[in-house]
């Protein structure tokens, strides 16, 4: 029921169920770039002050990570891309349209758009590391039999579509680019900049 993705009601269906129970949400994710490194993403505080200042309804921000690994980034970085998840479709429409302020920082917000699912182990497109079969690791810089955390060639090739040049988690990858087409083919709501409610406006 729609009722039940708002968090107050979530809540109190859950109290009077047995202790323990968990209640999850479908997350609407947005991505939100140049936020200031120094943020604290999983402090529920500070996400409910970029809430309170961004005129967003309380508890809308379900959570917020870095899209980078932090280990990744440089010395002197004091920014980086995020993602917020919000409650409901109308919650991050508002932000959209809107933006949100982190830090005094009046930032962009748009629809995070799904991407093809890629494995960490073998780099093969089409699974999670979860589901892969093969044994042992694939680079995903050098396509070289090792994990990726350990490479050290300065060299780059693509195990997906054997070329040199780039890596299997470059996004301008011929295959990555393939794959992309034919999963926005098949979602008809990716075209739209709003996540597709009963307003008109969002689609």
């Amino acid at each position: 029921a729609r009722w039940l993705k708002d968090g107050e009601h979530a809540k109190e269906w859950a109290s009077k169920w047995e202790a323990g129970i968990k209640v999850s949400f479908e997350a609407y994710e947005t991505v939100v770039e140049f936020v200031p490194v120094s943020q604290d993403l999983g402090d529920d505080v500070s996400l409910k002050e970029v809430e309170r200042v961004s005129s967003l309804k309380e508890g809308s921000i379900k959570r917020a990570r870095w899209i980078k690994p932090v280990e990744r980034r440089s010395s002197r970085q004091r920014v980086a891309h995020a993602i917020f998840s919000f409650d409901s479709p109308e919650s991050a429409n508002q932000a959209i349209s809107n933006g949100i302020i982190v830090q005094g920082k009046s930032l962009e917000a748009r629809r995070s758009l799904p991407e093809p699912q890629r494995c960490l182990k073998c780099q093969r497109l089409g699974h999670f590391a979860r589901e892969c079969k093969r044994e042992g690791d694939m680079c995903g810089r050098c396509a070289g039999r090792h994990p990726t955390n350990s490479c050290s060639s300065n060299e780059r090739f693509c195990s997906n579509c054997n070329t040199s040049g780039h890596g299997a988690a470059d996004r301008s990858c011929p295959s990555f680019m393939s794959r992309t087409r034919a999963l926005y083919e098949r979602r008809s709501d990716i075209q739209y900049r709003f996540f597709v409610t009963d307003i008109p406006e969002t689609w």
